[in-house]
């Protein structure tokens, strides 16, 4: 254990407990570990690949230097110096350090997790599994009679500002990709559609969920466009809809439409589909938080999971009265509570604003 992972630790529960308080860990009675994505996340390891870089050009130029000049038993000692110094230095990356090991900090069992992309969409296309949203996907394709070969399917999880994959990432183009609900163009749209038109065949589907889904009514069933048959079931389903308390969907619809508009004009070969959201049969898309609390509940963990994302934070906990080790993971999943967390002001933030 370095005292270097102690003090990034430390460092994260800082800033964590400034924003929010300090009671917001300590009326914790479990172990907690922070999951830590957007910005943050980000610019951690975008740090980690420059400290690589700055690696591979440091041996190069020694390799360089070796191989014009003879090198004395001084120059020897100082080189094996700097390289083993360099190699400590890079041995305590972002991966290793922010690995959601629990450690005591000042009295608290903390782990900080800072998953990569790939990570994080590994876990989340783990979890589609675990709760058994794959076999809810398949039942709605067939139900919606879309003709596709079921080893060709790339699910994206659309939220508000960007775009995660979270099943197929052997085929789609990229991981993540920036554009939301409410961040998203023409030009984005266009340049997502097209890299899967390099990677897609026409037996393919390329499906949307999450909050893309707010654009239609509740019972829609999954929604498509196939452009080889000139198909389309998604514009007639676009409907009006109050997201939460108050808020309409007229961002989202607009969206929905974009996107489908686009996938025609380029005449993909591949089918697009959309999820409704809201829906109970159908697909809601893995939670990669909840997937790290499944795998310590059942190594025999309760822990607390809290997810720092893009754009807000939130805390997850298997509730143990409703669980039993033997219950089936998808039973688990759907008894892990699920919380807003708030300052004071009752507001939440994302990473780039809690770990600034």
């Amino acid at each position: 254990m370095s005292n270097t992972k102690q003090q990034y630790y430390r460092s994260i529960v800082e800033q964590f407990t400034k924003t929010y308080g300090s009671d917001t860990l300590d009326n914790l009675k479990n172990p907690v570990v922070f999951n830590i994505t957007g910005p943050y996340r980000n610019k951690v390891h975008a740090q980690s690949m420059r400290d690589l870089y700055i690696f591979i050009a440091f041996f190069s130029a020694i390799a360089w230097f070796i191989s014009i000049y003879v090198a004395g038993v001084a120059f020897c000692i100082i080189l094996i110096r700097n390289c083993y110094q360099t190699g400590q230095f890079l041995n305590d990356d972002a991966t290793d350090i922010f690995d959601g090991e629990i450690l005591d900090i000042d009295g608290r069992e903390i782990g900080v997790a800072i998953p990569t992309q790939m990570e994080e969409g590994d876990l989340e296309s783990q979890n589609l599994r675990e709760t058994g949203d794959v076999d809810k996907l398949t039942r709605a394709l067939d139900k919606a009679r879309v003709h596709y070969n079921d080893k060709e399917v790339v699910v994206w999880s659309t939220g508000t500002s960007s775009s995660q994959c979270i099943d197929g990432h052997g085929v789609a183009p990229f991981c993540e990709f920036d554009m939301g609900i409410e961040n998203w163009s023409d030009a984005q749209i266009t340049e997502f559609l097209r890299a899967h038109s390099k990677v897609l065949s026409h037996d393919s589907v390329l499906v949307f969920l999450n909050s893309v889904g707010y654009a239609f009514r509740v019972d829609a069933g999954i929604v498509y466009n196939d452009n080889k048959v000139e198909y389309n079931t998604i514009t007639s389903n676009i409907e009006p809809r109050t997201i939460g308390a108050t808020g309409d969907n007229n961002g989202v619809m607009e969206f929905a439409r974009r996107l489908v508009h686009i996938h025609q004009k380029l005449d993909c070969n591949y089918i697009l589909a959309i999820v409704p959201r809201g829906d109970k049969t159908m697909p809601q898309g893995g939670s990669h938080s909840k997937q790290r609390a499944l795998d310590h509940y059942r190594s025999g963990d309760v822990v607390v999971i809290i997810e720092v994302s893009g754009k807000q934070t939130k805390r997850f906990e298997v509730q143990k009265n409703l669980c039993t080790a033997d219950d089936t993971s998808e039973h688990i999943c759907k008894n892990i509570k699920e919380t807003k967390i708030t300052d004071a002001g009752g507001k939440t933030y994302g990473s780039g604003v809690v770990f600034a």
